[in-house]
């Protein structure tokens, strides 16, 4: 056995998904009638869900908010799906168009030159960042003037020097927090990624060192990874970046090879 590293370039540009376009439908449901649906319609559901959780299967959100993907995923692993009681707890988005509308000339037109220019890769997963950007604006300030960081209807993110002073920090007005309409794609972007993560993964899980955003570490010898999995250097595909004997996980955004 050996532990692989391997990369995933997510499919934004299939026609498998859709985003939402239009206005969202505010619906309230009781738990039985979230517990008797046949299926989960699209949309954001607020809800709590518990169980013998795997983080590498499944993602838990902090503000117990999840799209329909999520919840195929929770109710999959027999995880207990709890509507929360109060106003407007399911968001329905009827009007939606196919990924690849958005997506696919934009892709198609920058993927094949990604080798030649580091900057192509950086373009390729700046769009859907940008269309669901922040509202916020960078300031400059003195550490002597923090006293001006307590407005309760801003958040600040401030950047901090090596003295502990804030030297910039930017604002994200509560009131409009995303700059743009199209701010309402990105859970769904989000979850689709994890919804095909989940089901390459699915079956493997008991092999599985360590996830992330776009691949995982796996126990696998290189014949056995592709035998189960698709790869290749193509959208959509899996490759193997990098082999390592031994491992040392120092904490979740790093690694270091023993």
């Amino acid at each position: 056995m050996a532990l692989l590293l391997i990369k995933w370039t997510k499919d934004l540009i299939n026609n498998k998904y859709t985003l939402p376009i239009g206005k969202a439908e505010f619906i309230k449901y009781t738990q039985e009638e979230f517990d008797n649906l046949k299926f989960y319609k699209y949309g954001l559901y607020k809800c709590k869900i518990t169980g013998d959780i795997n983080p590498k299967l499944f993602y838990r959100n902090s503000n117990n908010i999840y799209t329909h993907l999520e919840l195929r995923i929770a109710k999959e692993q027999k995880y207990i799906i709890t509507i929360i009681d109060e106003d407007d707890n399911f968001m329905y988005y009827p009007k939606r168009i196919h990924n690849h509308i958005l997506f696919k000339q934009y892709v198609d037109l920058l993927f094949p030159h990604k080798k030649k220019c580091f900057l192509i890769k950086r373009l390729l997963n700046i769009l859907w960042g940008g269309l669901c950007e922040k509202n916020k604006i960078i300031k400059k300030v003195d550490s002597k003037e923090c006293s001006i960081l307590k407005d309760d209807d801003l958040e600040f993110q401030p950047t901090i020097d090596n003295e502990g002073n804030i030297i910039s920090f930017s604002i994200i007005e509560e009131k409009k927090l995303f700059k743009y309409d199209s701010c309402k794609i990105s859970p769904f972007i989000t979850a689709y990624g994890r919804y095909e993560y989940y089901n390459l993964i699915k079956n493997h899980h008991e092999l599985l060192i360590k996830t992330h955003t776009d691949g995982f570490i796996i126990n696998m010898t290189d014949g056995e990874v592709k035998k189960h999995f698709d790869m290749g250097k193509g959208i959509g595909q899996l490759k193997i970046e990098e082999e390592y004997k031994k491992l040392e996980i120092i904490n979740n955004n790093s690694i270091k090879s023993i």
